[in-house]
């Protein structure tokens, strides 16, 4: 995998050389989903261009807080998550605007989002001096004191992203207790309403080039992403993903092995319907693309 991973860091080097890029390259490996940074697939590997919104990235990042909520809205802007945009559309969003204040800083939830497959979180943190403010230590539990997972953060947003509520709760519990070097306890109990999703567990199976195997377990149709989650015997870590149905791509939006089982890998993209047949196109470095056919679910 290490070798791997300098290949492609030298064939990126080759191809975009004189161009400094500060943008993630986002793969599909174990640690991708315990990271605390935000990762979002802005440069597309094997495509050769850097994409409008990340242009639109560099731009914004010189405006304050209140310049991006005023730009964006909750959960659209340049930084669009196209799930999360969705979501806002259709009336989906909770909107707690519940406040704490402590040491003179004011963290206010504005906006949750909660599906089967992730709860996203938009927090404003005002009287600091920096634009950008990153909680230091954040952590989120229910009612039954059961705490989930942080899966990143994107602190130049606000957002925060957690693994999924278990299904049937109610309320939650929003708790930082350092932001920017200052110790403190802010606080933030709102209602939970997690929208379920279809699932379906169509065991699709194929061989694949050297004696590999995948196999399609599960694709849970959820509010914001789309999951699938793949048996995959194969050494070889795919570098970028899409689905499309009805001629529309659904692009990745992230990706890791299990953390239990290291040959099933769970992969995430924007939302599709799932009402038609679509085709997963899975692409290596220096390996051929794999192509699956999934019927009409």
């Amino acid at each position: 995998m290490k070798n791997e991973n300098k290949d492609f860091e030298a064939f990126l080097r080759k191809n975009f050389k004189g161009i400094e890029m500060k943008v993630h390259i986002p793969e599909i490996v174990p640690a991708l989903d315990e990271s605390p940074v935000a990762k979002r697939p802005f440069l597309r590997s094997n495509k050769g261009f850097i994409t409008a919104a990340t242009i639109v990235l560099l731009l914004l990042a010189g405006l304050t807080p209140q310049a991006r909520a005023i730009y964006q809205s909750w959960f659209g802007g340049p930084l669009v998550d196209p799930g999360l945009q969705q979501a806002e559309k259709q009336g989906n969003i909770q909107t707690p605007n519940a406040s704490v204040t402590d040491q003179g800083i004011t963290v206010t939830l504005q906006a949750v989002s909660a599906d089967s497959t992730r709860t996203v979180l938009q927090v404003n943190v005002q009287g600091t001096e920096a634009d950008d403010v990153l909680l230091e230590a954040v952590t989120l539990s229910d009612e039954k004191g059961k705490t989930y997972r942080l899966q990143s953060q994107d602190h130049s947003l606000g957002r925060i992203q957690f693994e999924p509520f278990d299904s049937g709760v109610k309320e939650a519990v929003l708790q930082v207790t350092s932001i920017k070097g200052v110790k403190g306890d802010w606080l933030i109990r709102f209602p939970v309403k997690r929208f379920e999703s279809r699932i379906v567990t169509p065991n699709i199976k194929i061989q694949m080039p050297e004696g590999y195997t995948l196999t399609i377990n599960k694709i849970d149709f959820a509010l914001t992403q789309t999951q699938i989650d793949i048996t995959f015997t194969s050494p070889y870590t795919p570098i970028w993903a899409t689905i499309t149905e009805n001629g529309k791509v659904a692009n990745l939006t992230r990706g890791a092995r299990d953390q239990k089982d290291p040959q099933l890998m769970h992969i995430f993209f924007d939302p599709v319907e799932g009402t038609q047949p679509m085709t997963l196109k899975l692409e290596f470095y220096n390996k051929p693309d794999v192509i699956v056919q999934i019927p009409k679910l």
